[in-house]
């Protein structure tokens, strides 16, 4: 039994739900309307303020699918009511950010700047040159946006340079002592 996925999910009164077929359900709220399909190991239902997972089988990966249902959907209301947000903090001597457009500008200490596109569903401001602030009500696509920033500089163990996370801590390694 999956304890997470017997706890029905709460609906705030600003948020409305509604479930197409069995296994589809579109959350509308302030912030955005986001929309999933699930698979047809768990059948959802919804009353007014309740929405409720419900395994298909018994079966190890329905059950499974079960908790990760109910984890899913209520990431979905908590972020059409009041979204998701993380600071991500570019660590290094002349290493900084810069907004044009659609697109995020990072000076990484390569020999040329690196573009990356914000995808539609992501709010991103400069709190400083080095300090940015990522907004979505997705998520998912927000976790998957800011591994793709921290992917094109990876934190260095021995100076401490990279893309982190705020808060992420690095334990610095010992440089090689000379002989």
């Amino acid at each position: 039994m999956s304890r997470i996925g017997k706890n029905p999910i709460i609906i705030p009164e600003n948020v409305t739900v509604l479930i197409t077929g069995a296994c589809q359900i579109c959350v509308k709220g302030p912030l955005g309307e986001l929309t999933r399909v699930f698979n047809d190991k768990v059948s959802l239902s919804c009353d007014e303020k309740f929405v409720k997972v419900v395994p298909n089988s018994k079966d190890t990966s329905a059950i499974a699918m079960w908790g990760t249902a109910r984890s899913i959907i209520n990431s979905m209301v908590l972020g059409v009511s009041a979204g998701f947000s993380t600071e991500v903090e570019i660590v290094g001597v002349g290493f900084r950010g810069n907004l044009e457009e659609n697109f995020i500008n990072l000076y990484l200490g390569k020999s040329h700047s690196t573009k990356i596109e914000i995808p539609s569903d992501i709010k991103i401001s400069f709190l400083k040159p080095n300090l940015i602030s990522v907004n979505s009500c997705n998520k998912e696509s927000l976790g998957r946006f800011i591994s793709l920033l921290k992917l094109q500089r990876l934190p260095e163990p021995y100076k401490g340079k990279g893309i982190f996370i705020k808060g992420e801590y690095l334990e610095l390694k010992k440089a090689k002592k000379a002989k």
